[in-house]
């Protein structure tokens, strides 16, 4: 969540409209935020994400990696953040990356892109369209974009390539995992398909 960048960085006396407007959202998302940091959908998400996406010392995986739209890097698609977990943090880094970009929906009006040479002349992606800004999209169109990067996930999984991703896109979050996951209340095991789906709440 980049937020609470903006925050640290108004204490610098860096205005709170330019740092939103750089990073892709409204500063009234930023000032909602401010009044109410943390809400109970992100709570459970949070013990969702931690369930399936934490690492033990006999686990395999030794490399985790996030990419989207709010990181560093530029993004061809318009995920806010993919995390996954691999064997290696470059593997991590590759997948998240390809993930990340397959989150997306080509053409669509709300989306603002520009080649990545115009922001940054010397960039590797030179005439590529990275994406800038997303605008309002349906509950239909964030889960038809969700689920173009979890089929990819999907496919990294079952080569072995990834042991898991978790996709966020608009405050909705698909997580594409092997492990089994408790969910808050009562007491139920979530697999595989079952697990993607209860991130739609």
């Amino acid at each position: 969540m980049m937020y609470p960048l903006v925050q640290e960085l108004a204490v610098d006396g860096i205005p709170v409209t330019l740092t939103c407007r750089m990073l892709g959202f409204s500063k009234q998302a930023f000032y909602k935020w401010q009044v109410n940091p943390v809400t109970d959908r992100e709570w459970a998400d949070a013990h969702l994400i931690n369930t399936a996406m934490s690492i033990h010392a006999d686990d395999p995986t030794r490399g985790v990696a996030t990419s989207g739209r709010h990181g560093r890097s530029f993004s061809l698609g318009i995920a806010d953040a993919v995390t996954v977990l691999a064997r290696t943090a470059s593997q991590a880094d590759a997948a998240a990356t390809i993930i990340a970009n397959a989150v997306d929906l080509p053409g669509h009006p709300a989306i603002l892109r520009c080649p990545a040479q115009d922001l940054q002349p010397d960039s590797d992606l030179g005439a590529r369209l990275v994406t800038r800004s997303v605008g309002e999209l349906s509950g239909r169109e964030i889960e038809e974009a969700l689920e173009a990067g979890a089929d990819r996930a999907r496919k990294l999984l079952a080569a072995g390539l990834i042991e898991g991703a978790v996709l966020r896109l608009h405050g909705e979050i698909i997580i594409v995992a092997t492990r089994a996951l408790e969910m808050p209340g009562p007491a139920t095991a979530v697999h595989g398909a079952a697990m993607e789906s209860a991130m739609r709440v």
